[in-house]
């Protein structure tokens, strides 16, 4: 998620894959911050959630500038709302097999 990542995005062929080191490892994917003080205040830690939560914009279109298209086959963590999973939505249209197959399910969506 730097020009390292950006430059070899950018000198992809078509067929080409780039493989990105886990997402996690950045405060903006989960949206939480870190590095608090063990002290801090309310305040101060809604001050830094809403700090992560805007960065989380533009980590968002860093990473879609990377690709023409997304695909998410990790199942058990497309219900989070992580960075890379909300944007864009899950749909039948762009989501893989399993997934798309649990989206279109009547009783994917009964409580």
């Amino acid at each position: 998620m730097g020009e390292e990542a950006a430059v070899k995005a950018a000198a992809l062929q078509p067929g080409e894959v780039l493989l990105l080191e886990n997402l996690r490892f950045y405060a903006e994917e989960e949206g939480k911050p870190r590095g608090l003080a063990e002290d801090a205040t309310d305040e101060d830690k809604a001050a830094a959630k809403n700090a992560v939560k805007e960065s989380q914009k533009e980590f968002t279109k860093k990473l879609a500038s990377y690709a023409d298209c997304y695909v998410n086959d990790a199942f058990g963590t497309a219900h989070r709302a992580h960075a890379s999973t909300e944007s864009p939505p899950p749909t039948s249209e762009n989501a893989p097999f399993l997934v798309a197959s649990t989206i279109a399910s009547p009783t994917a969506r009964e409580p």
